[in-house]
């Protein structure tokens, strides 16, 4: 076999192993999520809530690996970072349609897509303005969204940056 032959035969294995090994928790998580409920009281619906935030902490742990092993920008690392991404949103909507009651928040998140809706306009620095954190469970989690968020982006900044910048300084294929 020669070396790049190898070099093609692993990086479809890193394509295959992030895209089989991220799409399972990612159905896991949404799955979850549309079926919380917000009924006071420990129950199932908080132990989904666990395993989506436990799902989205794998996530970040698979993509560092794939995203430092990755050569350019792939598409192994394009689906790592999409999947750690959607399941960064996914675990704090369900958080907040969790805890989503009139006490923690000025208007009650009432649907999921108020939460999803929600976790978008914390993520993109947006805001919604209708709903706001007034309890200090939800400030809480704001903040720990938006620390979580910032550090997300500038690692997912940097790691295509540095690909590109690879890229350009690499000389010319033949």
């Amino acid at each position: 076999m020669t070396d790049p032959e190898q070099r093609w035969q692993l990086g479809r294995r890193i394509q295959i192993r992030a895209s089989v090994g991220l799409i399972i928790p990612q159905a896991i998580a949404w799955l979850n999520f549309f079926f919380i409920s917000q009924q006071p009281g420990f129950h199932l619906t908080t132990i989904g809530v666990v395993i989506t935030v436990l799902l989205a902490a794998y996530a970040i742990y698979w993509v560092i690996p794939i995203a430092r092993s990755a050569r350019g920008v792939t598409i192994a690392l394009v689906v790592s970072l999409s999947n750690a991404f959607l399941l960064l949103v996914v675990a704090f909507a369900g958080l907040y349609y969790r805890f989503g009651m009139t006490n923690n928040f000025a208007a009650p998140m009432e649907t999921h897509i108020d939460a999803l809706y929600f976790t978008l306009g914390i993520l993109t620095t947006a805001g919604t303005g209708n709903i706001s954190p007034v309890g200090q469970l939800s400030r809480g989690l704001v903040g720990i969204q938006m620390f979580i968020d910032l550090v997300f982006i500038t690692i997912a900044v940097s790691i295509a940056v540095t690909r590109l910048a690879e890229r350009r300084s690499s000389p010319p294929r033949e």
